[in-house]
């Protein structure tokens, strides 16, 4: 009876042993089909690495380029405006070294000019001019565009200035 017992359990923890193999085999299954599905969208990104980033390649060089068309816009205004002869003599007074602004601080700083008042533009494009020339090349972009975010503030403290009855600036407005 002994015997009979003892095999009885054998066979229960047999049949135990078979239930977790079986489960274990199932999962083992799931786990191998999520490895391959995630193997597969992992080849699917590796082979659309490339086009994206042509894509982006490609968005940045379009706008590279819109810049680039903006600022021959800017420049074609500023000569017709005649802010080109202005810029030809301060060259001349100043050497060939100003010839080498660049297209685009030059014409940031040409159109943050353009934002004050008549009367100010010719002593601050100058004075901003004069200011790029004595930068370093890679330090130019940076200063015209901190003027051209500046300009309109510039363009209220110049207009907020309180007259006397001369006509000549006195003091400026508190705010």
């Amino acid at each position: 009876m002994k015997h009979w017992r003892l095999a009885r359990d054998l066979q229960g923890d047999l049949e135990r042993d078979l239930n977790r193999v079986h489960d274990l085999n199932v999962d083992l299954a799931l786990n191998l089909s999520r490895a391959n599905r995630a193997r597969d969208r992992r080849e699917c990104v590796f082979e659309r690495a490339p086009a994206l980033d042509d894509a982006l390649g490609y968005t940045v060089a379009i706008a590279l380029e819109r810049a680039r068309e903006d600022v021959r816009a800017i420049d074609r205004v500023l000569e017709r405006a005649g802010d080109r002869e202005m810029a030809m003599r301060q060259e001349a007074v100043m050497g060939a070294g100003s010839g080498m602004l660049g297209r685009v601080p030059r014409g940031v700083v040409a159109l943050a000019t353009r934002m004050l008042p008549a009367r100010e533009r010719p002593r601050y494009r100058e004075e901003f001019r004069g200011e790029l020339v004595e930068l370093p090349r890679h330090e130019r972009l940076g200063y015209a565009l901190r003027v051209l975010a500046c300009a309109w503030a510039l363009r209220r403290a110049l207009t907020d200035a309180v007259r006397t009855l001369d006509g000549s600036p006195s003091c400026r407005t508190e705010r």
